[in-house]
């Protein structure tokens, strides 16, 4: 159902010698096709926000013996990003989409205080070749996750004919990760960060750029800009349509300033702004609109 090549060690699973169905006859491989059913079984009962992740046993035949077991951590995400019921009535119903599923992973990161940079094994991303792609993802829509120069997980969008297999109609997002890979990385020593006194500000940006621009690029931009006043930036709509021109797509990022040592000044968030916006100009070319 996952369109997994023949030779995959996923299409080799280990048969249970006293299955208690017949559909339960084998040990699992991947955590996915469970999570793609409860997302099938959420959609019948009307669920509008589907987030759903499993820590699990995956196994694999070792010829002889008992076979070898895997931790694997994934991840599935479909809908809107709220649900209906319970936001509030100012949220606007906005489908998930790539950015979120990698937003969960980057949490994920952050939690297990798994090293990003200056380190061998130095979490990062990148876009797979189409032969190392996944054979459930739809092409455009994938990203590999490397501890090092090592492969630990995949992320992206399914492919419409996999959902088909699930009787799935609606766009979902997965990660797969390697958890007993991340586990054995030596995570960075904690540091204490005090609470911030003063308020923040936020300013939206939305940057028309080349399509060929990864969202990761733009983030790595403004969190590298020289500008002690930064906090954090993210990426919270991205938009191809009539208006944008061919090639070309709409990013909006919303970068968050903050003094750890007095209130800012709207003149003093609006020098810093600027000088962000004249930086991704630069970098990046398009045009830009301050929201």
């Amino acid at each position: 159902q996952l369109e997994l090549a023949a030779d995959d060690p996923r299409r080799m699973p280990v048969a249970l010698l006293n299955p208690l169905s017949e559909d339960q006859g084998v040990m699992r491989t991947t955590l996915l096709p469970g999570l793609l059913a409860n997302v099938r079984r959420n959609i019948n009962f009307q669920t509008t926000a589907i987030k759903l992740f499993e820590i699990g046993k995956v196994f694999f035949p070792t010829g002889k013996g008992q076979p070898q077991e895997k931790t694997r951590l994934a991840g599935v995400l479909s809908g809107n990003r709220f649900d209906s019921s319970t936001s509030p009535l100012y949220f606007k119903e906005q489908a998930v989409d790539i950015h979120d599923v990698k937003g969960v992973v980057e949490f994920i990161i952050r939690s297990m205080r798994l090293p990003t940079a200056d380190h061998a094994d130095a979490i990062s991303f990148r876009i797979p070749h189409e032969e190392e792609r996944e054979p459930f993802v739809q092409p455009g829509y994938a990203l590999d996750m490397l501890c090092g120069e090592t492969r630990v997980g995949s992320l992206g969008m399914i492919k419409q004919e996999v959902l088909r297999n699930y009787s799935i109609k609606n766009d979902v997002f997965y990660f797969d990760l390697d958890y007993d890979a991340l586990c054995g990385v030596k995570n960075k020593a904690k540091i204490f960060a005090p609470l911030p006194v003063y308020p923040a500000v936020r300013r939206d940006i939305s940057l028309v750029v080349r399509k060929e621009v990864a969202g990761g690029t733009l983030l790595a931009a403004v969190k590298g800009h020289q500008d002690k006043l930064i906090e954090d930036v993210e990426i919270f709509d991205t938009f191809t349509g009539t208006k944008i021109p061919q090639g070309y797509k709409s990013v909006s990022l919303r970068i968050t300033y903050r003094s750890l040592t007095k209130t800012l000044t709207e003149k003093g968030v609006e020098k810093s702004h600027t000088r962000v916006v004249r930086m991704l100009t630069d970098q990046f070319g398009g045009s830009f609109r301050n929201e």
